[in-house]
C-alpha cells in the first residue's frame, strides 16, 4: 500500500505535531522546550537554541535512521527503522509486538501512535 505519510515516527507519533520536530523554527514552541531542558538541566542558564541546534537537542524525524531523531537510544526506532529497514512499526510481521504495546501504555500519545499504526495496518491488509 503506498501512502504519503504525515506521521513520520516508526511508533506512530504524529510528526506535523510534535514539539521536538517542530522547535526548530517556532519560537513559541522554543520558549516551551527550552524552558523545559532547562528544568531537566540538560541546558545550563546561559544555554538557549544554539546549543540545542549544536548538540542535536531536537528531533530530525526518524526515517533516516534511529541517530537523526530526538533520541539515538530509541529501541523501537532502532528495530524498526535501522535493524528492519522499515517505515515504521505498522509494516513489521510481529505488529504489535510486546516493546510497542509496552510504549502504547506508557503515555496517551503514543497509544494514539500506535493505534495509528492498527489502522494503517487493517487498511493495508484490506
Amino acid at each position: 500500500m503506498t501512502e504519503t505519510y504525515k506521521r513520520v515516527a516508526a511508533c506512530g507519533l504524529d510528526c506535523t505535531r510534535c514539539d521536538m520536530l517542530l522547535m526548530v523554527e517556532d519560537e513559541a514552541i522554543q520558549e516551551r522546550i527550552l524552558g523545559w531542558f532547562h528544568d531537566q538541566g540538560w541546558l545550563a542558564a546561559n544555554e538557549g537554541m544554539e546549543t540545542v541546534l549544536a548538540k542535536g537537542m531536537y528531533c530530525k524525524g526518524c526515517k533516516v535512521d534511529s541517530q537523526a531523531f530526538w533520541s539515538s537510544r530509541c529501541e523501537i526506532a532502532i528495530c524498526c527503522v535501522d535493524d528492519k529497514g522499515l517505515a515504521h512499526c505498522g509494516e513489521c510481521d510481529e505488529f504489535p509486538c510486546q516493546v510497542i504495546a509496552e510504549h502504547a501504555a506508557r503515555d496517551t500519545k503514543y497509544a494514539e501512535g500506535v493505534d495509528y499504526l492498527r489502522q494503517w495496518r487493517a487498511k493495508a491488509d484490506a
